[in-house]
């Protein structure tokens, strides 16, 4: 079932957990780009109610040791956050997203994306 039937099916149900069914289709379109197994999406609890957090595991960029110094993989962390972005709003699941203001008035997501990279 695509991403788009599935929020139209769960929009015709009486109830149920509006952020459950965010996740549940955040990671079904973030792994079909990167497995299945390599990408947790998880919604937190408490005060911190309606933010996403997004865990993506993937490839290193290069073989052998580095820290987080190494620009190649810094780069490679970017590159994943902005395809992570771009999937979100390819489907329309950005607008799912709480937002909130900080002390400058600029708007955020509530979202955190996470990069392993292995």
């Amino acid at each position: 079932m695509s991403i788009d039937a599935e929020r139209i099916a769960e929009s015709l149900k009486p109830s149920g957990s509006r952020v459950a069914v965010r996740n549940r289709l955040i990671k079904k379109a973030l792994a079909a780009e990167f497995g299945y197994e390599n990408v947790s999406v998880r919604g937190c609890r408490g005060t911190a109610y309606g933010w996403v957090e997004i865990k993506i595991r993937a490839k290193k960029p290069h073989d052998g040791e580095c820290n987080w110094y190494c620009q190649v993989c810094r780069d490679e962390i970017y590159r994943i956050r902005k395809k992570v972005w771009d999937i979100l709003k390819k489907y329309g699941l950005d607008r799912e997203l709480y937002t909130y203001y900080d002390d400058m008035g600029e708007k955020h997501e509530e979202c955190i994306i996470d990069v392993e990279l292995i």
